[in-house]
């Protein structure tokens, strides 16, 4: 669909120089001899580049423009429901960590540098915990659904997005699908046995954006994926 944009865009520019090269306005020709009108059929060409020029005009007004707004319109919430899905994450964990804390937090710890340094930060001093080691200790299968649900919401909206909108960029369409999937496997977590490692595993590698092969990041990579949409 994008391509085909760009073909109809470089088709109207010639379209548009051969209903000025085929036109009866002397003064361009006389100025510039590339805008010399032909020898013979210049009605013909006229009439048949002009169709097509205004045919495309209405395509452009009539079904791409509002399939841009459209399309900017479901960006923009996508954009919004993954913001939402690492703020509604923090907001568990905090809670499941037992201790008090500021709401403002929610803000700061979407970051991933805030993140990582606020959870990795010692509480505990007698038996060495931090707060990570806090929250994953204190996983009940209640706080464990709610993190489900939170990436049970999100698939939704990755499902969505891609019902209803050309993702090209090979990275963001491969995130997408990984996240579905992942999320369709943290959905047989429970409490009782070790799969509980794997949920706490993803949310840190999630919300501290960390890399087993390339380390940690400073900045929000998934983030940066999503813009690519």
């Amino acid at each position: 669909m994008r391509y085909f944009n760009y073909i109809l865009s470089i088709l109207s520019i010639i379209c548009l120089f051969f209903v000025i090269k085929s036109g009866d306005d002397f003064l361009l020709y006389q100025n510039w001899s590339i805008f010399e009108q032909f020898h013979v059929g210049n009605a013909i060409v006229f009439n048949l580049a002009s169709g097509m020029l205004i045919s495309i005009i209405f395509y452009f007004i009539v079904v791409l423009a509002p399939e841009m707004r459209r399309e900017k319109r479901i960006k923009s919430n996508f954009y919004f429901q993954y913001f939402e899905l690492r703020r509604n994450l923090v907001y568990h964990i905090l809670g499941n960590c037992q201790e008090a804390y500021n709401p403002e937090l929610y803000d700061t710890l979407i970051k991933p540098v805030s993140f990582r340094e606020y959870f990795k930060e010692t509480i505990n001093n007698s038996y060495e915990q931090t707060r990570w080691d806090v929250f994953y200790n204190n996983l009940d299968q209640t706080v464990i659904n709610n993190l489900q649900l939170e990436f049970e919401v999100f698939k939704e909206s990755v499902s969505y997005l891609l019902n209803n909108l050309e993702v090209t960029d090979k990275e963001a369409f491969s995130w997408l699908h990984q996240f579905n999937a992942i999320a369709i496997t943290l959905k047989g977590v429970n409490v009782d046995d070790e799969s509980r490692k794997v949920l706490a595993r993803y949310l840190w590698e999630f919300l501290a954006c960390y890399n087993s092969a390339t380390g940690n990041n400073d900045v929000d990579i998934f983030e940066k994926i999503i813009r690519k949409i």
